[in-house]
């Protein structure tokens, strides 16, 4: 059974079906099972509110061999729900406010073992601690672009014990 995702209105929703939908960004995405054994590729799962950044990373990570992005969503609501639904081997989330690291610490409670890589613009010298001590395994921010990020889920997913992503940098003051 393949299951299609579309993002409408900043959710997740998921379509059963024969026919082959597409987001409304041009993204193929499918599951056929946790792993797709076909092709050897991790499922990764898109939790942004900015379309555009769904899109790029998503760009970026299908365009890197052995991941996929399985879906996305634009809310927390949405993202629960298709969380559940399509099991993938990862979840890249953003965190713009401080509330938004009670997601991250609600995920991880129903999902213990999903890696959780938080990518945000939020500084990693105040944000970093905070989301690991709520349930995230690793922490980016979001200008060391595409290829530390496809980097990052990959040392996620190989759960090395110890193994931390360091911040690219933090913001510098404003001179």
């Amino acid at each position: 059974m393949r299951v299609c995702i579309k993002c409408i209105n900043d959710a997740a929703v998921a379509t059963d079906g024969q026919e082959r939908l597409q987001n409304p960004f041009g993204l193929k995405m499918s599951r056929t099972s946790k792993r797709n054994v076909a092709n050897g590729r991790n499922a990764v799962f898109l939790v942004d509110r900015h379309a555009l950044m769904r899109r790029a990373a998503a760009h970026w990570i299908n365009s890197s061999s052995g991941l996929k992005v399985c879906g996305m969503a634009g809310g927390v609501a949405g993202a629960f729900r298709a969380v559940k639904r399509l099991r993938p081997d990862i979840v890249v989330s953003e965190i713009m406010r401080p509330h938004d690291l009670g997601f991250i610490r609600e995920l991880h409670r129903r999902h213990p073992g999903l890696p959780i890589l938080v990518f945000s613009m939020q500084d990693a010298a105040v944000y970093a601690a905070r989301a690991r001590e709520v349930g995230a395994s690793g922490y980016l921010m979001k200008d060391v672009g595409g290829e530390q990020l496809v980097h990052g889920i990959r040392a996620m997913l190989s759960r090395r014990k110890g193994h931390s992503i360091r911040p690219a940098r933090t913001r510098r003051p404003a001179e």
